[in-house]
């Protein structure tokens, strides 16, 4: 303990602790400032030579080794320097390649726009696909880029409105999902293939509708309502919960694929999904609305008759668990 006391004392003098205090301090600058993207070939080099600089400054200022002062200054400089010419030519290639990229979308956008529909109904249809492999590699910036450019062509498409709220809920922002998906959803009372088809029926369509990926869009609304439930009380909590039985309800009624299709003998009367994620399950989200409004006194015979009658092979029984 005496000798690191002793060693303490002989090296960390105020000179060593300025020092560090001011790298430290340019640091916290440094980082407050980087979202100013042109200030940023500035903090690079400031911060470069500036580290280069205090970093020996403790042992420059000593009468020992005070002659090398001007050749720390000097190598101080030119990290720099260099740095700073690095950071600028990063920066232009940048700002070049972003610049590169807007100006493509754009023409793309204006040739997609410009050609006939029999074209446009190909590409669009060919840009679901891409965004569903977008979407799959988990790239949420490029589907969300992809999926405005196919709504600015058609702004009510029903792959740019899916893959939109995929996107943003990748990118957890929730109400950007839910704004794509309420127009998703409200869009289907003009497009007769919204309800009719599999998820392939979708990829199979320029407009971008089929029944699974309707009923996909209800069940997130209900999940969603379910969600924001549990942070509520008293008559808007009652409110939520019963959004979310009538959109699951809807879904679960939905025919998406083809009964012919499925081997489980025990298939219900209707169609769920299965929890995917931290998506519920159809099921789950009927047996917490049923539960939650019941505790709300409120008269849940019919959610019940629903739930037994959709789901009568895989859902009898009453979740114990609350809402998360």
């Amino acid at each position: 303990m005496q000798r690191i006391r002793a060693l303490f004392a002989e090296y960390f003098t105020p000179i060593s602790a300025a020092t560090v205090g001011i790298v430290v301090a340019i640091l916290i600058v440094c980082i407050l400032l980087w979202e100013v993207p042109w200030l940023r070939p500035y903090l690079a080099a400031f911060g470069a030579g500036a580290a280069a600089f205090l970093g020996p400054l403790s042992g420059i200022i000593s009468p020992e080794a005070r002659t090398k002062w001007l050749a720390s200054i000097l190598i101080a400089g030119l990290i720099a320097v260099f740095t700073w010419l690095a950071a600028a030519d990063l920066d232009a290639r940048l700002d070049a390649s972003e610049t590169r990229n807007a100006s493509y979308l754009r023409a793309f956008e204006k040739v997609l726009k410009e050609s006939n529909g029999e074209a446009q109904d190909s590409v669009l249809m060919a840009a679901g696909g891409v965004c569903r492999h977008l979407y799959r590699e988990k790239q949420p910036q490029a589907v969300l880029d992809l999926a405005l450019l196919i709504l600015s062509v058609r702004p009510n498409n029903g792959h740019g409105l899916y893959f939109a709220a995929e996107a943003h809920r990748d990118m957890r922002d929730a109400g950007g999902a839910i704004g794509r998906l309420q127009n998703y959803i409200a869009q289907t009372g003009h497009e007769p293939d919204a309800f009719v088809g599999d998820a392939a029926a979708c990829y199979a369509r320029a407009n971008g509708f089929c029944a699974e990926r309707t009923g996909w869009a209800l069940h997130l609304m209900a999940n969603h309502f379910v969600n924001d439930a549990a942070s509520l009380a008293g008559d808007a909590r009652q409110q939520l919960l019963w959004d979310a039985f009538k959109q699951e309800k809807r879904n679960v009624e939905l025919v998406k694929w083809d009964r012919k299709e499925e081997k489980d003998e025990l298939a219900d009367l209707g169609q769920p999904f299965r929890l995917q994620g931290t998506v519920r399950s159809s099921c789950e989200i009927l047996r917490i609305v049923e539960r939650e409004l019941a505790a709300l006194g409120q008269d849940v015979s019919d959610i019940r008759r629903e739930r037994l009658r959709l789901l009568a092979k895989s859902c009898r029984t009453l979740a114990t668990t609350r809402a998360r």
